[in-house]
């Protein structure tokens, strides 16, 4: 059995946590640095806690901010860390599958409130090393050969261990 099939489902709390992220209408340079224009009209929050609102993860703290424009949507993580658990060497030319088992950032993106098993997972690591898939819980199956085209880029600030995606 798999890691994640042996680990508990976390009951989601209400109230959810949310993020409302503002239009922007050009479309801005794609990078890692929180204080570009690109991410000055952006909105942000917190992630520190499971999705029952009860534990608390103060070392994996993260600050999340996004906006969208026409076409796409644009999110930044910005990763404090002690430590990182990377695979190298990085091979970001391409998916990476099992990234999951190394330090990352994933999101996940659905659009069917009605089926919440069919999804998408984007994950990126500190390295720039990632994989798409497109998730269907119903058929307990994945689709690593799914590709959305999806821009991102990585960095490692060492000297402050901070990394962003």
């Amino acid at each position: 059995m798999s890691a994640v099939a042996a680990e508990a489902v976390c009951e989601v709390a209400s109230p959810t946590a949310a993020l409302s992220i503002p239009h922007v209408a050009q479309t801005p340079e794609l990078n890692t640095d929180p204080h570009s224009a690109t991410w000055s009209h952006a909105a942000s929050a917190w992630i520190e806690k499971d999705c029952t609102h009860q534990i608390n993860y103060p070392k994996l703290k993260t600050e999340v901010r996004g906006f969208w424009t026409g076409s796409d949507l644009y999110l930044l993580f910005i990763c404090p860390y002690h430590d990182l658990n990377l695979w190298l060497p990085a091979d970001n030319g391409k998916d990476r599958l099992k990234l999951w088992d190394r330090d990352v950032i994933e999101f996940f993106l659905g659009d069917d409130w009605t089926d919440i098993k069919h999804y998408r997972e984007f994950e990126i690591a500190p390295t720039g090393d990632w994989v798409d898939l497109a998730i269907d819980l119903n058929k307990e199956s994945y689709d690593a050969n799914w590709n959305s085209g999806w821009q991102r880029q990585a960095r490692i600030d060492e000297k402050n261990h901070v990394w962003y995606a």
